[in-house]
């Protein structure tokens, strides 16, 4: 049975931090999305949760906004690997796990 990952991952220093190494490793295609995190805070409130980042189209990889989201006070979860613009909608399994896996390897286990 195919099946979508499930990345979750505990944070030792304030997510600032996290974010702020998470976006300053950055390449390859991939920026954070701050608008997106700004308009997240504007509708859920000031406390919520959820960090976006994007990555361009390139080669085998489609564009796609990934978005990090908060479980527990430590605890973070990626929770979303979305299509966008001309990327297939829903992403197969295949693509959501291979865009998955990249941030995973390239950003955060790197932390």
């Amino acid at each position: 049975m195919k099946t979508y990952k499930n990345i979750y991952f505990t944070v030792s220093k304030p997510i600032e931090v996290i974010l702020d190494s998470i976006t300053d490793s950055l390449k390859d295609g991939w920026t954070r999305d701050e608008k997106s995190d700004s308009d997240f805070r504007q509708l859920a409130g000031p406390d919520a949760a959820s960090h976006y980042f994007h990555c361009d189209k390139r080669e085998e990889r489609w564009a796609a906004t990934l978005i990090l989201t908060r479980t527990e006070p430590d605890k973070y979860w990626l929770s979303h690997v979305l299509p966008i613009e001309d990327s297939p909608n829903p992403f197969p399994h295949e693509d959501f796990n291979s865009i998955a896996d990249e941030f995973l390897n390239k950003f955060l286990i790197p932390l």
